[in-house]
């Protein structure tokens, strides 16, 4: 395997044995937009609770601007 970073810092990609060569965004904010372009609401309180944390620690916030709240029952 090989991992090699883009000289400014904000990618880096691998490549491996069978050829196959990936490349990743090192950025947070830049996953979080890709993410908002595929989901069609923001997590409910629930998924919050089990993917982020608890809400009294981590205070619930809507991740994707210009969404509603996922029903808990979807």
């Amino acid at each position: 395997y090989v991992v090699d970073f883009d000289p400014d810092g904000t990618r880096f990609a691998t490549g491996s044995a069978d050829g196959i060569i990936r490349l990743f965004d090192v950025l947070p904010d830049n996953y979080a937009s890709q993410i908002c372009d595929l989901v069609r609401y923001n997590m409910t309180d629930t998924e919050w609770r089990q993917y982020v944390g608890d809400p009294e620690e981590i205070d619930y916030q809507y991740t994707c601007d210009g969404l509603e709240q996922k029903p808990e029952n979807q």
